[in-house]
This record gives structure tokens, sequence and C-alpha cells, in this order.
């Protein structure tokens, strides 16, 4: 069946996805695509409440509001592919990228928060990587040039994790279900770029429609990235509690329906609280 006709118009944006457009509905372009979004927007403003209801430091509470702005932003983008929708996507993630960087290089390295003059140094170096990205992608409107800044990000974020594993406390579990989560999505985004012509022939000639959505992998990646990033703030602000409380009610992790885990202070005998182990300081 040809696609309807969008409401949005013609796509202005400079990514259309595999998602065939406008076949659910007219008013959204990639329905799936859209739809799964919500696994990003609704674990960050349950880590933000979290966060608040803890009172934990700023910058975790940016990291959750950046990856709401990015969940916000994708729906918006992925409804409409307007150019302008895009950037509400990208650049959220590369300047929320930079806030969990800062997070993990300040909680690693001691230091840079006792001397005021290295902490503001590396603050200014983080702003300045993310002006100069935004400014030649925003000149240049190239994908390739902001996946490249984001990739770049993603894997100081990937090297500073896995430093923390070897020298704070922390919950390992957290960690391996986070980079389980991140990169086991971005496998099949890479998939969905790549063989887009093969899932389509998959959607229309082989599976029935009821199955179709199953093989919509950039709404995987949606998912499963959105929430092993929103695992990531998790892992940073757990090992963060563990090391300036020394073990004094710290925060802990608990289950609960909406978003699965998240952190939480051991208030009294009657909360059951899960807490997962952690590892001790070398």
């Amino acid at each position: 069946m040809a696609p309807i006709a969008g409401y949005w118009g013609e796509p202005t944006s400079t990514l259309d996805w595999c998602e065939e457009n406008y076949i659910v509905t007219q008013y959204i372009a990639e329905f799936w695509n859209t739809l799964s979004n919500l696994a990003m927007i609704v674990p960050s403003f349950a880590g933000l409440y979290y966060a608040f209801r803890n009172n934990l430091e700023r910058r975790f509470m940016l990291c959750f509001i950046s990856l709401a702005l990015v969940g916000c932003g994708s729906w918006n983008f992925h409804m409409t592919l307007l150019y302008e929708m895009q950037l509400f996507d990208e650049l959220p993630m590369l300047w929320g990228s930079l806030m969990l960087v800062y997070a993990l290089v300040s909680h690693l390295y001691e230091s840079m928060e006792r001397s005021a003059l290295r902490n503001a140094l590396l603050k200014l170096s983080l702003i300045a990587y993310g002006v100069i990205c935004t400014v030649i992608y925003l000149s240049f409107k190239t994908p390739i040039l902001f996946q490249v800044a984001y990739g770049v990000l993603v894997t100081l974020m990937l090297y500073y994790d896995i430093a923390v594993v070897r020298t704070k406390q922390c919950s390992v579990r957290i960690f391996y279900s986070a980079v389980f989560f991140y990169y086991c999505g971005f496998g099949l985004w890479c998939i969905d770029n790549f063989a887009c012509e093969w899932l389509r022939g998959l959607r229309t000639d082989t599976l029935p429609a009821v199955l179709s959505p199953l093989t919509q992998l950039h709404a995987w990646w949606h998912f499963m990235a959105g929430y092993g990033a929103y695992l990531h703030i998790l892992f940073c602000a757990h090992s963060r509690s563990l090391h300036r409380n020394g073990g004094s009610e710290p925060l802990t992790v608990r289950f609960t329906w909406y978003t699965g885990i998240v952190l939480d202070r051991l208030k009294g005998p009657e909360e059951q609280l899960s807490k997962l182990p952690a590892k001790k300081e070398q």
C-alpha cells in the first residue's frame, strides 16, 4: 500500500530512516521510531524525580534533563522529519554527553574538584568542544560530522566508566547492564542502516503485518540505547554516592514497574530496597 499524504509535508531533515513514512497515520512520519522514545522520556523523568527527592548533585539532574530533551527531540524529529526537529534531537545528545563526561571525570579525578582552576579548565574544554562541533555541524549540515563528534564522546564515556569500575566503589551490575543495553542498541542501529532494503522486504513480503513492528530496528535502538544511557547516569550517580557518603546511607537500587531500576535512599526498615553489591576501592 502506498504511503498516505503526510501532515508535516515533505521531509526537510538530512536523514530519513528505514521505517516507511506515514504508513500508520498521516500525523506521524515514522510511527514506531516516534513511539519508542518513551523508553528515554519515562526513565529520565523518573530519574529526575528521584534525583530531587534524594538531593543529588545538580550535575545528575542536568544529565536526566538532557536525556529527557533527547527523547522529546527525537519524538518530534521522527514525527515530522523536519530539519529543525532533527537538531532538537541531535544537539541535546551532544551536550548531554558532555555533561555526563564532566560528571565522570570530576568523580574519577578528585583533583578536578579540589582545584577551582582545574575544574574551570575542564568545564571550558568541554564547552569549547561542544561549541566547535555545533558550529561546524550547523555550517555543513553533514550527519557524519555529528556522528563522529558524538562517537568520540561515547568512547570517552566508556573509557571513564571502565576507570570508575577499576578504581572506585560502584555497582558493576549497573555498569554491565548499561553497556549491554547501549551497545546492543548500537548494533541494531547499524543493521537498520546497512540492511534497510532487506528489512523492508521482510516487512512487505515475508512477515505478517502484526510482526512487522519487530523489524523496526531504529525503534529498538531508541529503546535499548535510551535505557542504556539512563543506566549510565545511574551508574555514575550511585558510585558518586558511595564515594561521598563513605557507606553512610548511600543510594540503593530498587525496582519499579514503570522504569525498571531507580536510585533511592534507604529511609527505614519498612522500605524493601534491593542493594546491589558494590566493588570496593582498590
